[in-house]
């Protein structure tokens, strides 16, 4: 996938090749977006389409604070603060399934008294193999003799940094508070111990703050935000003041024994002369962003935020054609990479084309080739009948990367030799498997009738448009030749030939070539029809005077003897004169991809 920025702003019109603005183009680019899980328990998440890389961000669950009986004269223990680490541009495939694990939030404490739980770790994995992982924080011990805090999280796969200690609890005093979650580049904060004025430390790089005490109880520590790296929380003291979120994230309550901030904060405690349970740890949290330009600790990781990876101007006419979609925060434009392109197949043969990679649809058009027209022996009988001009046809195809499809090449008719007819003219045809795509068939073979109204019919077509070869001039008795039909057009049929001594070319339509003129007694046997070209629609040809061969339309040649390529049909030659009849001129086909590229005239020229 590719991500366009049009003159430094992102826009979301589809792109035409002959807007000459400059565009940056994105070679990394990738669709833009992000996902969040912040409910305890394992779930799976697969990968979005054209997303190649990830950057996961992982918080541990706060661990819980102790509980307290009231009669141990010692207040609880805090729970640590969850660990966050974060990895960035993990390869991913799209369409893959990932195990996403969210790290609970410890719990605190009973009355019995017992130590609050451990927060749990938040990760994510492909199969049994850890892509990002941090560990929770400890719980708090019991509100017993020398109760310690819950150790902050301080393991897992990637980089950041690890939570913040609880608090200990104090001896006839409140127990400590919840420690902050861990940074992007720091540590959380420590809770305070139990004391009447308890003052907790600050977290560093991004980091939440621990919580602080009073003699009625300990607050949670604060958590940690997931939009990448921001301030840090600072330390409180009294009150009991929650401890500050870091980076955006949620500050706990300030009020004793609160559930430590969102995400990962250690939970609070109660003072030693009360009984009551330890408050929870804040719950762990993973997200995944994608998009260029995007990467953990702070560079666009906000929602939305992005531009692609490796800009580099560019200009729209020399990079080529894209397909256009908008992204759906209508931000972002992603496109698939389908740089313009053509072939074409202008000798007879038959042969297979593969597809390239990311071409969806092509459009073809396919010329028959011309009849040939036929000759006279010089015995002063019939002249030779002209050649019909080949059908032209054209369709945009719907295809697949990758596959094959088979094409013919029609040949132009051979012109009659003595008083021989004309061989017809070959069918030209695209074709997938046995069914027939699109197709220009060949112009019929010109005959010495000798009776001045029998003409030879040009070829049809099969496709979304085209039109028929124009027909070969009759022949005639004691006279020259029948001119040479014009090749079919994309949206009129060939000029007719004209026929015998006076008969004048009639003029192509819609792009096709015009009839050659009759020929006269004596006269010059250059009466082929004329072609078509194959670069889309243009101006038609002429048809010929006496003598005088048919103008090629939308790009074709001129007949001459022969009929113009492509797909005129040749020229007949007069009673008495030993010559053969001119040749069909050759088919062709020609096959186009890219934005904004289809017949007959759109943006059809070489790119």
């Amino acid at each position: 996938m590719f991500e366009f920025s049009k003159n430094g702003g992102m826009i979301g019109a589809t792109l035409d090749y002959t807007d000459t603005d400059t565009y940056f183009i994105s070679t990394g680019g990738i669709p833009l977006g992000e996902v969040e899980f912040t409910t305890a328990g394992a779930t799976t998440w697969t990968v979005p389409t054209d997303v190649s890389l990830i950057y996961v961000l992982c918080v541990g669950g706060g661990g819980g604070g102790g509980g307290c009986n009231g009669v141990n004269n010692t207040g609880p223990g805090g729970g640590g603060g969850g660990a966050l680490r974060y990895v960035n541009a993990i390869p991913v495939t799209s369409g893959e399934t990932l195990d996403v694990v969210v790290g609970a939030g410890g719990t605190g404490g009973s009355v019995t008294p017992t130590a609050g739980t451990a927060g749990g770790t938040s990760s994510l994995a492909r199969g049994g193999t850890i892509l990002c992982s941090a560990a929770g924080g400890q719980g708090g011990d019991a509100g017993v003799a020398n109760a310690q805090g819950g150790a902050g999280g301080s393991t897992g796969t990637g980089t950041g940094g690890n939570g913040g200690a609880g608090g200990v609890g104090g001896a006839n005093a409140a127990g400590g508070a919840g420690g902050g979650a861990g940074g992007y580049s720091g540590n959380g904060g420590v809770g305070s111990a139990g004391n009447s004025s308890g003052t907790s430390t600050a977290g560093t790089g991004g980091a939440g703050g621990g919580g602080g005490s009073v003699t009625a109880g300990s607050a949670g520590g604060g958590g940690v935000g997931l939009q990448g790296e921001g301030a840090s929380g600072l330390s409180v003291a009294g009150s009991p003041a929650g401890g500050q979120g870091g980076s955006g994230g949620t500050s706990a309550i300030s009020s004793p024994n609160t559930s430590g901030g969102l995400y990962g904060g250690g939970g609070g405690t109660i003072e030693d002369d009360t009984t009551g349970a330890g408050s929870n740890g804040g719950v762990g949290a993973v997200r995944i962003i994608w998009g260029g330009d995007r990467a953990y600790p702070a560079t666009n990781t906000a929602d939305g935020q992005g531009t692609g990876t490796g800009l580099t101007p560019g200009n729209k006419k020399n990079s080529g054609v894209w397909d256009i979609v908008a992204h759906d925060d209508a931000t972002y434009i992603s496109a698939v990479a389908a740089l313009p392109g053509q072939v074409a197949f202008t000798t007879p043969t038959t042969g297979s084309w593969t597809v390239p990679s990311n071409v969806t649809s092509i459009s073809v058009v396919c010329i028959g080739g011309g009849g040939g027209a036929s000759g006279c022996d010089g015995s002063g009988t019939a002249s030779g009948g002209g050649g019909g001009g080949g059908g032209l046809g054209y369709a945009t195809v719907a295809v697949t990367s990758g596959e094959s499809l088979s094409y013919t090449v029609g040949a132009g008719g051979t012109g009659g030799a003595g008083t021989a007819n004309g061989g017809n003219g070959g069918d030209t045809t695209l074709s997938r498997g046995a069914t027939v795509l699109v197709s220009g068939l060949g112009g019929t073979g010109g005959q010495s009738l000798g009776d001045n109204s029998t003409t030879f019919a040009g070829g049809s077509f099969t496709g979304d448009g085209g039109g028929n070869g124009g027909s070969g001039g009759a022949s005639n008795n004691n006279q020259g030749g029948g001119g040479g039909g014009g090749a079919g057009g994309y949206s009129g049929i060939g000029g007719n030939g004209g026929t015998t001594n006076t008969g004048v070319g009639a003029d192509g339509a819609g792009g096709a070539g015009g009839g050659g003129g009759g020929q006269s007694t004596g006269g010059t046997q250059n009466n082929g029809g004329g072609g078509v070209g194959i670069l889309g629609e243009g101006a038609s040809g002429t048809g010929g005077g006496v003598n005088n061969p048919g103008t090629g339309g939308s790009g074709g040649t001129t007949g001459s003897t022969n009929g113009g390529v492509y797909g005129a049909g040749g020229g007949g030659a007069e009673d008495d004169t030993n010559a053969s009849g001119g040749n069909g001129g050759d088919g062709a086909i020609r096959i186009i991809w890219g934005d904004v590229r289809s017949y007959p005239s759109t943006n059809t020229a070489d790119v």
